[in-house]
């Protein structure tokens, strides 16, 4: 098992991930929402 340091999550910019995730979304949204058509059905 993988020993966290405290310190380690104390001190993690949640912030920025947070953000990293968010935007990360978006793009996969974008890339989605290009490939997709009505018609395809």
């Amino acid at each position: 098992m993988i020993k966290l340091d405290r310190r380690l999550i104390l001190n993690f910019d949640w912030t920025l991930f947070i953000l990293v995730l968010i935007i990360s979304g978006i793009g996969l949204l974008n890339i989605y929402s290009a490939g997709f058509s009505l018609t395809d059905f």
